[in-house]
């Protein structure tokens, strides 16, 4: 008998105001190219309402009519202990820490991803099944820059999770993150995350967390090379497709025009539809 997958896995994202075009976007792509299926998608913000979320809940309902769409409002209160250190980073990105204990127990797993995503193709469940590992990710493309600085075998990105819930209630581990604070961290919750796990984790392939630079190989590489669709695309690093123009630019903004807040994103820099990229992809039927 087939899984219910959804049963399994919740559907994580963490946003404020300004961000909830780019979770629309995000949100949308996914239940796109995952429509079988009733997601539960619960959304983690501290300057969201549900007033915000009217329009954007008929759009997701059209999309995938069975999936709910739920805003949990995070309690800053809880953040005090990173004093000026999360100030530094910005609170919400240390949201992700207080997920799991927010979540219905009936959830086995728990999918985390940033808003800055898009997925281009159907997950594979089966693949992101944790068994003896509390928590998988995909490897960080610098992973061999970053993993001998910090003392660990492979580093990963904190983009894409899937967190055990059990696990993570059952071990404390929100407590612990909080306390793996020292003073300098570059990457944030990333390096703390990387610091609790070190080498338990599981490793994912990286066409869960592809990295947007990296879509240049896509047109030659995927269809020539045989280097395999990514699916979940991430526009990471400081160059984003709502602000720049760069490679797969117009997979964002093929679903933020799908989207109600459409008209709160900045206008794309070109028409997508012009674009040389577009006009080659829909070509290699990409």
């Amino acid at each position: 008998m087939r899984k219910d997958w959804s049963q399994r896995f919740a559907l994580t994202f963490v946003a404020d105001l300004n961000y909830l075009p780019q979770f629309s976007a995000c949100a949308i792509s996914f239940l796109e190219h995952n429509k079988d299926l009733g997601w539960s998608i619960y959304l983690f913000s501290n300057d969201i309402f549900d007033g915000d979320l009217v329009k954007l809940r008929v759009t997701l309902e059209k999309t995938n009519s069975n999936s709910t769409l739920h805003l949990i409002n995070v309690n800053d209160d809880d953040f005090k202990q990173f004093h000026g250190f999360w100030e530094n980073h910005g609170r919400q990105v240390f949201y992700r820490f207080v997920i799991p204990g927010y979540i219905p127990i009936s959830f086995k797993y728990i999918i985390y991803m940033d808003v800055d995503m898009i997925v281009y193709d159907t997950f594979d469940f089966t693949e992101l099944e944790l068994s003896n590992t509390p928590i998988g990710a995909v490897k960080d493309h610098i992973s061999n820059v970053l993993a001998p600085k910090r003392g660990l075998k492979e580093y990963f990105n904190s983009g894409f999770l899937v967190i055990d819930r059990k696990y993570w209630i059952d071990n404390n581990v929100t407590k612990t993150l909080f306390k793996l604070n020292p003073p300098k961290r570059r990457f944030a919750d990333q390096d703390i995350l990387n610091e609790m796990f070190k080498n338990n984790w599981k490793q994912y392939s990286n066409k869960y967390n592809f990295p947007a630079s990296k879509l240049k190989h896509l047109i030659f590489g995927y269809r020539i090379g045989g280097i395999g669709k990514p699916i979940v695309i991430h526009f990471n690093g400081g160059i984003k497709p709502w602000n720049y123009w760069q490679v797969g630019s117009w997979l964002y903004w093929k679903f933020i025009l799908k989207s109600p807040l459409k008209k709160n994103a900045i206008k794309a820099p070109i028409s997508i539809y012009k674009s040389l990229e577009y006009k080659l992809l829909k070509l290699f039927n990409l």
